[in-house]
């Protein structure tokens, strides 16, 4: 592994695939998911850092770990933050933060640039991997018996800035995918911070018809990015 890759890689995405020496006493640190960037003294210019996300994912799908670094180093912390803001503990978003870059390391020749760009794909799946996780700790009682309300995890106070993350790229996939109405209403959450029961008064729908839009536009999207997996609501 290379200097770079080792210093901005997370403990277990380093130890997740071969190496290419043992590690010594003089080995680099890994960074911690917490601490969102390496020691100076061990940061080495690589010419990657000039590649596009999309490129990036490309070298990731080929194996290079020097890649998934840059990738790491540009979105571990929106990740982070988007973990932390829907899991609401900070040892379970640097869990999934870490799980995430390890599954995009395995999987990154699945990513297709034609459905959108690195970035909106990145976020799009820290979203549904966190939400996710939410379900499963809610079922597990973590959050000791509070429910899982996902109208307020991504609604104006914690919804996922995806327009200033990741550029209009994930807008345009939406107006290629969803109906009128999952447009409207993905748009008004994800880019307006409308929450379900606002976006309701503005529409002059239901709540439970809005609901309905949103979960059926997101299974769509999800559908490219995990083929044979449902979000159920």
């Amino acid at each position: 592994m290379s200097l770079d890759a080792a210093a901005y890689f997370p403990d277990t995405l380093a130890s997740a695939s071969d190496v290419d020496a043992p590690a010594s006493a003089s080995s680099p640190v890994m960074v911690q998911p917490n601490s969102g960037s390496a020691s100076p003294a061990i940061a080495i210019y690589s010419p990657l850092r000039e590649s596009t996300d999309e490129d990036l994912l490309v070298q990731v799908g080929k194996g290079s770990k020097e890649a998934l670094s840059v990738l790491f180093q540009r979105h571990a912390r929106a990740v982070l933050s988007i973990a932390r803001r829907i899991l609401r503990d900070d040892c379970e978003a640097e869990d999934l933060l870490q799980e995430l870059f390890l599954f995009i390391f395995q999987k990154a020749s699945i990513f297709d640039a034609a459905k959108g760009s690195g970035a909106s794909w990145i976020i799009q799946m820290a979203y549904c991997r966190a939400i996710d996780r939410r379900r499963y700790l809610s079922f597990r009682q973590h959050y000791n018996g509070e429910e899982l309300d996902e109208d307020r995890l991504t609604g104006h106070q914690g919804r996922i800035s995806i327009d200033g993350l990741a550029g209009r790229a994930l807008l345009e996939k939406l107006r290629r995918e969803l109906s009128p109405e999952q447009i409207q209403t993905m748009e008004l959450h994800f880019f307006e911070g409308y929450s379900f029961h606002e976006i309701a008064e503005k529409t002059g729908r239901t709540f439970g018809s809005v609901r309905n839009h949103y979960y059926r536009g997101l299974e769509r999207l999800r559908s490219h990015i995990f083929p044979g997996k449902r979000i159920t609501k």
